[in-house]
């Protein structure tokens, strides 16, 4: 009780100060305004072969900082991020997903190893790929999957309560992902509503990771049925209190082997659609995010050795060179804003793993967010520098602002 009253304290008192006052904090996305790069991703896989025989490793290998990729989902959780690149973990996925308490001792062994790829800021673990969908040796059923949810929820939460996770994703919302006699979309929806009856309360979720795939569609590579796809989901999302949340895309391309003119036309419609203002839509989109629907995106796939998928690669699996395909998305990142934030300031914006993280609002990296991390702020808003030790830059946009405020209040209130 005294820290809310605190906070009703300290509010009213910046209330007296011009231009302060937060009357409602943003928590969240604010940093894609200034670093609209952070929204272009690609998959791939981090382990590769090249025709040759040689295994590589992809984070090394392929050409993702030219092209301008800033995040990426490899299929499982051991690739982790890297300096630039964020990361989307994969636990609990197809026929060996099942959760178990050593698969979860695992998870935290791989994670202690390596701690610097899985800061709190950078990773976002996703509960399956593709769930309900057979296809993807997805064994769980509506029934089951609220179960699984929930015991890899309290898992990853477990091992950081600041890591945030996500339902495994849609494939697509129309007949052609169809599994136990419904579409995918209608599956997930159930899934979400026996979550509900079992346990009281809407899934709680962090980000929603999903897919776009346009198969079932009367045209695949038609952008405006892109453009439907997100607002389908986007409408699913708002129905089960999840519209305040991130909406990332971790896969989407035209699947069907299609030809250069056609790929290209559509990875620059779909992109130029996602950066514009047409994403704004007061009534599906993310209040957090000026109402934009998709907050980051990844284009499947940047390179691959499945013939199939040839036509979208972003890069060639031998060579590691740019395919024209990946010029064109390597143009559009430096249309839409090429730049990220300075090495200088995304490392003074986390901690170590197991305490409250930078994005909590924990200043001075403690055992807990408090007032001291207050003061930390206030002198850097007023002053306008930012600390290098101790920085209040909350949300890693290098500047200390009224959004970090909002971080704060949000840490000290939980």
């Amino acid at each position: 009780m005294k820290k809310y009253i605190f906070l009703l304290l300290l509010l009213f008192a910046l209330s007296k100060v011009e231009g302060l006052f937060l009357p409602k904090p943003v928590l969240g996305a604010s940093i894609y305004e200034n670093y609209p790069q952070l929204r272009f991703g690609a998959s791939f896989n981090s382990q590769l072969t090249l025709s040759n025989g040689q295994k590589v490793q992809a984070q090394d290998y392929l050409p993702w900082k030219n092209l301008g990729v800033t995040w990426y989902m490899d299929w499982s959780y051991t690739g982790g991020a890297r300096d630039g690149l964020d990361y989307v973990a994969l636990v609990g996925a197809y026929s060996s997903g099942a959760y178990t308490a050593a698969k979860c001792n695992t998870l935290k062994q791989t994670i202690t190893a390596h701690p610097e790829r899985y800061q709190p800021e950078h990773v976002v673990f996703a509960v399956g790929n593709e769930i309900m969908y057979q296809p993807q040796s997805c064994p769980f059923t509506p029934e089951t999957y609220p179960a699984q949810y929930k015991a890899w929820y309290d898992c990853v939460k477990s091992i950081n309560p600041n890591y945030r996770v996500s339902p495994g994703a849609i494939v697509g919302t129309k007949e052609y992902f169809k599994q136990f006699g419904k579409r995918n979309e209608e599956l997930y929806r159930q899934m979400l509503t026996n979550y509900r009856n079992k346990y009281g309360i809407n899934m709680p979720i962090d980000v929603f990771v999903t897919h776009t795939y346009l198969l079932g569609w009367t045209n695949e590579a038609d952008v405006n049925f892109f453009k439907e796809e997100v607002k389908a989901q986007r409408k699913l999302m708002k129905d089960f209190g999840w519209q305040d949340k991130e909406m990332w895309i971790s896969e989407y391309t035209v699947l069907s082997p299609s030809d250069e003119v056609t790929m290209k036309r559509f990875m620059e419609g779909t992109i130029n659609y996602i950066m514009s203002n047409e994403q704004i839509n007061t009534n599906l989109g993310n209040p957090n995010d000026g109402n934009r629907m998709v907050q980051r995106f990844a284009w499947f796939i940047l390179t691959d050795v499945v013939s199939g998928y040839r036509h979208t690669l972003l890069a060639d699996l031998d060579t590691a060179a740019i395919t024209p395909l990946g010029s064109k998305y390597q143009s559009l990142v430096q249309k839409y804003g090429l730049g990220l934030p300075t090495p200088s300031s995304t490392s003074s914006c986390s901690c170590p793993s197991g305490i409250p993280s930078k994005l909590s609002g924990n200043a001075n990296c403690d055992s807990v967010v408090d007032r001291a991390d207050l003061n930390y702020w206030l002198n850097q808003f007023v002053s306008g520098v930012v600390q290098s030790q101790y920085s209040a830059d909350f949300n890693c946009d290098s500047k200390v602002d009224r959004q970090d405020l909002g971080y704060w209040i949000n840490g000290f209130t939980r």
